[in-house]
Formats: structure tokens, C-alpha cells, sequence
């Protein structure tokens, strides 16, 4: 099973061409897995009824990557299912 992300941007694009957010993600309600000991983790939050924001937990300012409901769904399940184990 091949897994693809699609990106929705959201507002406008900086000089490099990264996608700028207009939301104020800061307030939504990140989390991340009760399982997370070693700090290489991401968190997710739920972004409206479509889509999730996906970040790493260690750079809370970075990058947010936002996906559709049913990517997030598919990349989740694919994790589930060791499609990504090395």
C-alpha cells in the first residue's frame, strides 16, 4: 500500500515557498502520544472537522504540516501496520 500526503495551503507563501498559515495555531489543542518517553515525538491537533496539523514536539514554532481527516486516518494506520518500520 503506497501512502501520499496531499498539502493544502492555507493563506499565502513565503520567499522560500513554504505555505504561511493565516490560523493562529498556538491555540489548538496539540497532543501527543501517552507513549513518548524520549522526546522524538510529533504532536497532532484537530483543525477544524477536516483537517489535522502535525508538528514536532521539539520545535513548537516550526513547520506545521497540514493534512486532510482521511490522510491523517491512512498515515496512522500505515504506522499501525509497520508500512514505515526500517
Amino acid at each position: 500500500m503506497g501512502f501520499l500526503v496531499r498539502l493544502y495551503p492555507y493563506g499565502s507563501f513565503d520567499e522560500k515557498g513554504w505555505a504561511v498559515l493565516d490560523s493562529d495555531l498556538s491555540k489548538a489543542d496539540w497532543r501527543k502520544s501517552r507513549h513518548s518517553a524520549n522526546g522524538n515525538c510529533v504532536e497532532v491537533a484537530q483543525l477544524g472537522l477536516t483537517h489535522v496539523g502535525i508538528r514536532d514536539s521539539n520545535d513548537r514554532s516550526g513547520a506545521t504540516l497540514v493534512v486532510t481527516v482521511e490522510d491523517w486516518r491512512a498515515l496512522s494506520a500505515g504506522i499501525k501496520d509497520g508500512e514505515f518500520d526500517f
